[in-house]
């Protein structure tokens, strides 16, 4: 084959390799695109759910706990800031003549109003739980709060533990802030749950 053919092959071969990457790197670069549209069209929603029930030792020795009846109020301060949908303040649970015996009580004390960005969960702090119990003959009344640094403790402590099951890549991940009192046999579950949403287009 002469020399000049030879070097009009190598030629055609290496233009049809150039143009096979590019054509492989706008059709990468299309589909980054297309995946980065989808990704930005979902968003996340907020809830608070609160459960009752017996503390974890109470619920140990229920024989020694008796016939109970309750009626409680747990307040939850909540700090959810994104950059198209903020909330700061402070919900109630309130949970009426609840009975152990029936099982734990839940409802939902606060959710997201609409879809918006995710930006990590918010920040929630239990800030008082109140009531009254009925065990037999004797009544209890419930007030208790946080210790906070440089204040007295309070009469009635709440003690708070977190249990934090999350993978920092799911959208739906939760926290779960457990918290009684020192003088009581119930405790709460303070459930924050983060469910993927489809934004809404202004």
């Amino acid at each position: 084959m002469p020399t000049l053919n030879r070097t009009r092959l190598r030629s055609l071969l290496l233009w049809m390799l150039v143009g096979l990457v590019l054509c492989v790197g706008i059709f990468d670069g299309a589909n980054g695109q297309a995946v980065i549209a989808t990704a930005a069209e979902f968003g996340v929603r907020h809830a608070i759910i609160a459960t009752l029930d017996l503390d974890r030792g109470a619920a140990a020795s229920r024989a020694n706990v008796g016939e109970l009846k309750a009626t409680m109020r747990i307040s939850v301060r909540i700090l959810d800031y994104a950059s198209d949908s903020r909330f700061y303040g402070v919900v109630d649970g309130n949970f009426s003549d609840f009975d152990p015996s029936k099982g734990p009580a839940r409802q939902e004390i606060w959710a997201d109003h609409k879809c918006h960005q995710n930006r990590g969960l918010p920040t929630i702090w239990v800030v008082a739980i109140n009531g009254r119990i009925a065990q037999g003959e004797t009544i209890s009344d419930i007030s208790a709060r946080p210790r906070h640094i440089g204040q007295r403790v309070p009469s009635d402590e709440i003690v708070i533990q977190k249990d934090l099951n999350m993978d920092v890549s799911d959208p739906t991940r939760s926290l779960v802030i457990r918290a009684k009192t020192k003088r009581s046999p119930l405790s709460f579950a303070v459930i924050l749950k983060s469910t993927k949403c489809r934004l809404k287009e202004d």
